[in-house]
């Protein structure tokens, strides 16, 4: 297996070239039956593989976190439904993406959501902040899959919840074999559905279960003998009593 620190600096160039909409970049993205109303920047430069933002039953004055924000697409939406009461704190590690998402809630007028430069594995999130955590085909990028997942639970509140898009595969490439490019476009990274379950579990969330699941269109993903499908993932932390 390739260091990690050429695997974060593949997916740092991968995603910045999405950012300046650079041609042939593939990045993480998958098929999904779910369309957003309403084409606009952020969500042509979605690369993602679901809308968990729709399936979170998000509630007006949450605080929402998006990991791996990108252009902002998903936080966007979150933000409309959390209102003004709420809050939506966006992290990408691609510095081109926060500053892109920056930008277009600028542009937009958006005063309930905020985007941070940090690594998932490192969060610039207060402990016990967040009520739920959602997240877009990026989470399988992370080369600590476990100590990212502890790092999320350690900043949701109690009670608080995750619903989570990402490819999963029932053939996942030897580690020996992994390339930093194909870890970036979301194949080397990918690991069995079972171990991505596990380890949410043995972060501490509880409930923790697979949703939905579809099969991979992403040509990115084409021609691989990875077997990669896209899951929706849902989870809490459990609600202490006081």
């Amino acid at each position: 297996m390739e260091p990690e620190n050429s695997i974060r600096e593949a997916i740092r160039d991968t995603y910045s070239k999405i950012a300046t909409r650079t041609p042939g970049v593939c990045g993480c993205s998958c098929c999904s039956n779910t369309e957003i109303e309403g084409s606009n920047e952020a969500e042509s430069l979605r690369a993602g593989c679901g809308h968990p933002v729709n399936e979170a039953n998000i509630k007006p004055g949450e605080v929402v976190l998006d990991l791996g924000s990108g252009a902002g697409a998903d936080a966007f939406q979150a933000a409309k439904l959390v209102g003004p009461t709420g809050k939506v704190i966006g992290i990408d590690a691609t510095p081109e993406m926060i500053w892109k998402a920056r930008d277009l809630a600028s542009k937009q007028a958006l005063e309930n959501v905020e985007f941070r430069l940090g690594e998932v594995e490192h969060l610039p999130v207060e402990r016990d902040s967040i009520d739920l955590a959602v997240s877009n085909c990026v989470l399988n990028l992370l080369p600590d899959k476990l100590m990212g997942f502890q790092e999320i639970f350690r900043v949701l509140k109690s009670g608080g919840r995750i619903r989570i898009s990402d490819l999963v595969t029932s053939n996942p490439v030897p580690r020996s074999k992994v390339r930093a490019e194909s870890w970036a476009a979301c194949v080397g990274g990918a690991v069995p559905e079972t171990e991505y379950l596990q380890l949410l579990k043995q972060a501490g969330f509880e409930d923790v279960q697979a949703v939905n699941e579809e099969a991979c269109g992403n040509e990115c993903c084409s021609g691989q003998s990875s077997e990669i499908r896209s899951v929706a993932i849902s989870g809490i932390k459990r609600q202490v009593s006081r």
